[in-house]
Parts: C-alpha cells; structure tokens; sequence
C-alpha cells in the first residue's frame, strides 16, 4: 500500500472510528477504554491486521502524542466530577508532591550514578 494523502486519511479515519467503538463496547462491558484503545493499535500495527509498519521513529512519535492526547481527553470528559470534588484537593496535592519527591529521588539517584553534575543530572 502507497502511504498517500487519501490512504492516510483513510486509514487514520477507520482507527478513529474502530476507537469510538472500541470505547462505546469498553464502557457497557466495564473494561476500561486503554486497554481496548492497546488492542486496537496492536492490531493495527506491523504484526497485527492492519500491518502498518513504523519505520519513521518520527511519525510513529506524532501517532503516540496524537493518540496519548486523545485518550487523555477521553478519559477526562468520562470523568464523573461529582466522585471527584471531594478529593480533588488530596489528589491535587498529592500529584503535586508525587512528582517532586520522584523527580528529586531520580535526580540524586543520577547524580550519585553517573558523573553528571547535579544541576545535569536534575
């Protein structure tokens, strides 16, 4: 198959509609919708179905942020806020924290590793 305007399109078309209905079953069936969204790729990828092959480490690098973005965005807009507000401000905080403390203690870990300076390995 020629890589094209129209097979891209076509193609990136097909993966968006097998997704929407990849998420639509994932929701009535209770599987959450990144595991289905892991099979469709897998299926659609070089040893799968589609046999798409990526052999452009930077298209198959814009496919995974376009698609980390969808299904970011999906995940968000099925959030239901109600469950959320109550724990918004533990959660909020805990990110916060969780990041720091993990980027520190990987920092330090770097640095004592490697012969990076700290600022380097930070």
């Amino acid at each position: 198959m020629t890589l094209n305007t129209e097979n891209i399109l076509f193609i990136g078309s097909v993966l968006v509609f097998v997704s929407i209905l990849a998420g639509k079953t994932s929701f009535r069936l209770g599987i959450p919708t990144l595991i289905l969204f892991l099979v469709v790729g897998m299926l659609a990828g070089s040893e799968g179905i589609g046999r798409i092959s990526f052999d452009n480490p930077g298209i198959a690098q814009f496919i995974g942020i376009f698609a980390l973005c969808f299904i970011l965005f999906s995940g968000g807009f099925e959030t239901d806020w109600t469950a959320v507000k109550p724990v918004f401000g533990q959660a909020l905080t805990l990110s916060i924290f969780g990041v720091l403390l993990t980027a520190g203690i990987l920092g330090l870990f770097i640095w004592w590793v490697t012969d990076f300076t700290l600022y380097e390995a930070f």
